[in-house]
């Protein structure tokens, strides 16, 4: 689970960008979905497995999906600056636009990195204390 998370990362600037451009309501939203659609997978992954490895594998896959698609699709679909780095435009954009487009998202991106290690703090700490397997994945 905690490598899910890790791997899902790169979302959090797009996160960060979102927010200063007003748009936090929509990545919000779909993050509460992708939630809900891992908490649905984890009952499936249960019903069907019985296994609690499948149950983090269902939370996790959903998890990353969604930052597949918030960083490779939707950042580069409401943001234009990302897709002109892919494609050499005539004009370069300068260094200081670029900076400032992610100096003013940095902060918040910072934030969502600080949330998610203080989630994750608690099951890093009952894994170094616990000596069984099931008791951290059951606390995770």
């Amino acid at each position: 689970m905690t490598l899910g998370m890790v791997l899902s990362l790169p979302a959090n600037l797009c996160s960060g960008l979102y927010r200063v451009r007003g748009l936090y309501s929509r990545a919000v939203w779909m993050q509460n979905a992708a939630l809900l659609l891992g908490q649905i997978s984890q009952l499936f992954a249960l019903a069907m497995f019985g296994s609690l490895l499948a149950v983090a594998i269902a939370f996790v896959l959903l998890q990353l999906l969604f930052a597949i698609f918030i960083a490779g699709f939707d950042a580069l679909r409401r943001f234009p600056f990302p897709r002109r780095a892919a494609r050499p435009p005539f004009i370069a954009p300068s260094r200081r636009s670029s900076i400032g487009q992610f100096g003013r998202a940095l902060s918040f991106a910072i934030a969502n990195i600080t949330e998610l290690a203080l989630v994750n703090i608690p099951v890093l700490l009952v894994s170094a204390l616990v000596a069984g397997r099931v008791a951290v994945v059951q606390w995770g």
